[in-house]
């Protein structure tokens, strides 16, 4: 038996490493998890990079795109967090969420009519939202429609005192 010859070795390329196979549904979903409970611990920073990162890997995940609006919107930046939202929407137009999400960062540009609209397709998606009754009102305030807005905020109350535990939870919809 021949002796193997080892300087044949320095002649051989390096090797490359393997590209990193695709991550699975249950780690991307793990992944979003953590987003998420950073995002309901207020690290809008943590959640933002985490939301990103997970539509890296797959970008028509209109939860993630959702959730990075909605963080993106918190953190003071209304304006790309709609546009963000809107592109969640345009993946899964039947989410009362992204649509009473969207419509709250719209109203605090000031855009109070289409953020009626948009509370109202919350409502017409989910009709027990109290957040998208507490928002519609906020906006029928705004446009000086007091009679409906009092209405709106009636709803809304009744809905949140009637919740489980009464849980009914206001402001943004996680």
């Amino acid at each position: 038996m021949d002796e193997f010859d080892f300087s044949r070795l320095d002649a051989l390329p390096e090797p490359q490493s393997k590209p990193a196979p695709p991550p699975s549904a249950s780690d991307l979903l793990a992944i979003f998890r953590t987003g998420l409970d950073r995002h309901r611990n207020g690290d809008l920073a943590g959640a933002q990079a985490i939301y990103t990162q997970v539509l890296k890997r797959d970008p028509k995940n209109y939860d993630a795109l959702h959730l990075l609006g909605l963080a993106t919107h918190q953190a003071g930046r209304s304006k790309e967090g709609i546009a963000l939202i809107s592109e969640g929407i345009a993946l899964n137009p039947r989410s009362e969420a992204m649509f009473s999400n969207r419509g709250a960062a719209l109203l605090t540009l000031g855009r109070h009519a289409e953020a009626l609209a948009d509370f109202d397709q919350a409502i017409a998606l989910k009709p027990d939202l109290p957040q998208a009754y507490q928002g519609r009102g906020a906006a029928l305030q705004a446009l000086h429609r007091p009679d409906e807005a009092k209405a709106s905020f009636d709803r809304a109350l009744a809905l949140k005192l009637f919740t489980p535990h009464g849980q009914g939870g206001g402001g943004d919809t996680l």
